[in-house]
């Protein structure tokens, strides 16, 4: 499940791969990704994507995988939070990445 120490770890892996790997391009780049990609990514591109996630707010619902649907109504600011406002324990945790799209 999806913490905010998580992302904390995503930025600071970005920030390292705009620092280290985007002055190599693509030839420095492309053994890091487990699928292949179509192009480099520059440092702004990096560092967008790493400011992007630093504005985002983690909140977490409960997901039933079966009909693929968010249950409750309310998204929560914790799993156990997003368990009990659930009607069925057996549903799982969604983790939910809310962050501004460019516009």
């Amino acid at each position: 499940m999806l913490t905010k120490q998580h992302l904390a770890l995503f930025r600071a892996a970005l920030r390292y791969f705009e620092d280290e790997l985007c002055p190599h391009g693509s030839a420095g780049q492309q053994s890091y990704f487990d699928e292949p990609v179509q192009a480099a990514w520059t440092a702004d591109e990096v560092q967008s994507l790493r400011e992007w996630l630093r504005t985002c707010e983690l909140k977490y619902a409960s997901y039933d995988p079966k009909a693929m649907t968010l249950k409750g109504g309310m998204l929560s600011d914790s799993p156990e939070q997003a368990r009990t406002l659930s009607e069925n324990q057996k549903f799982e945790i969604a983790s939910l990445l809310l962050g501004q799209t460019d516009q």
